[in-house]
């Protein structure tokens, strides 16, 4: 069959709306429309927060309320053990602060470092 001959001629209006509503259509159908597998739409399925230990700031009346469990100063930066919710978080702040064991601080974690993760799966989400 020749090349030439299977070619046909297509509006590029038209091939654009209809390439647009295929893309609109698949979009919402999945970010917007419940899914089978969990039986929730995204805005509702569970999301775990990560972040890494270096990517906190200290405040005192702000942030993740915690309690100083240890405190150790490593060079220019502190290494804070700390409760936080009954979980143990450690955290590099890459400054000296002046707080000691039994203290209640807040940590400010950096939002835009934040690694998030689809609860059921544990799969990274990226946006």
């Amino acid at each position: 069959m020749d090349f030439a001959a299977s070619k046909i001629p297509v509006n590029i209006e038209d091939e654009m709306k209809r390439s647009y509503m295929d893309y609109a259509m698949s979009v919402i159908i999945g970010r917007a429309l419940p899914d089978v597998r969990d039986g929730l739409k995204p805005a509702h399925r569970r999301v775990l927060y990560g972040m890494r230990p270096e990517h906190c700031m200290v405040a005192q009346n702000a942030g993740l309320p915690a309690e100083v469990v240890v405190v150790e100063p490593t060079g220019a930066d502190t290494q804070l053990f700390c409760r936080f919710n009954g979980q143990e978080v450690t955290s590099l702040v890459r400054d000296r602060v002046s707080c000691r064991a039994g203290d209640r601080i807040g940590l400010v974690p950096d939002a835009a470092r934040a690694h998030l993760f689809d609860a059921a799966s544990g799969a990274r989400l990226v946006a």
